[in-house]
């Protein structure tokens, strides 16, 4: 009898050692999906509109992942939807889960910042419709600095949203979004961007792209001078996120890094730096 006691403490213990059972994956559902399938099964699970989610991913990163070393010469983003490390920490905490777990799982980091987006967006925002109360949620979530770039932001994925979109992604996929009448959107208040009073937003002073040019200078804390000499070379690069992060980046005293002119995919929208 005392042997048995014994044999029944010792596996007792050995159990307390091993702490609690590893949960099983929440997401093992949605992995090995199709592209756009796994937005729209991660928006359903996380009460987010689909194409909000497809519409921001667009945005942010083409819906690419970074390749490593892709952003050396800007800001590390995570994911999808383009995470800088505060938003990631954000999300991270938000679901409970380590940061280091949304660094390695781009569908975990979907799903988190889902969550976040819902968790941000005003009260009785629809989960089927990307309607006006998600404006809040959108504006934030790339972390801009300046209230007006994040509001600009915002206007842009609203704008894909109103427009519609196709558009080939790089693993072969195609990226439909209906166009959604959104009534509500004209009474949100948006922040004026610099120049919007004075004059800097020339209105059209570009050949080909009438009404879409103005001047924003870039951070004059080595991001930006004036150049001396003939111009020998042009050289242009794609930007690894959205429109208002490029300007961002500039704008940003840290980043050590400007460029003259920064150009919009959506509608040819030129910001001279």
């Amino acid at each position: 009898v005392m042997r048995r006691a014994l044999l029944v403490l010792l596996l007792l213990l050995l159990a307390a050692c091993q702490g609690p059972s590893t949960p099983a994956d929440p997401l093992a559902d949605l992995r090995g999906l199709p592209l756009v399938d796994t937005f729209e099964a991660v928006a359903e699970d996380q009460g987010v509109p689909p194409d909000l989610l497809l519409a921001l991913g667009w945005h942010q990163t083409s819906l690419t992942l970074p390749e490593p070393g892709e952003h050396d010469h800007g800001p590390a983003a995570v994911g999808w939807l383009g995470l800088q490390e505060e938003r990631l920490q954000d999300c991270a905490a938000l679901t409970g889960l380590a940061p280091e777990a949304l660094h390695d799982d781009p569908v975990l980091a979907l799903w988190a910042a889902a969550g976040w987006l819902r968790e941000h967006a005003e009260t009785g925002a629809s989960v089927s419709i990307p309607d006006a109360a998600w404006w809040p949620a959108v504006r934030d979530l790339p972390g801009f600095d300046e209230p007006w770039l994040a509001d600009e932001f915002a206007m842009s994925v609203f704008g894909t949203l109103q427009e519609g979109l196709v558009a080939d992604l790089s693993d072969g996929e195609v990226l439909s979004l209906p166009a959604w009448d959104l009534p509500g959107l004209e009474d949100i208040d948006v922040a004026e961007g610099p120049g919007a009073e004075d004059g800097d937003f020339s209105g059209g002073g570009v050949v080909g792209y009438p009404g879409r040019a103005r001047y924003l200078p870039a951070h004059p804390n080595g991001n930006g001078g004036l150049r001396s000499g003939s111009i020998r070379r042009i050289v242009i690069h794609t930007i690894e996120g959205s429109y208002e992060g490029g300007i961002a980046w500039a704008r940003n005293p840290t980043s050590n890094a400007g460029f003259q002119y920064i150009i919009r995919r959506s509608d040819g929208e030129v910001t001279q730096m």
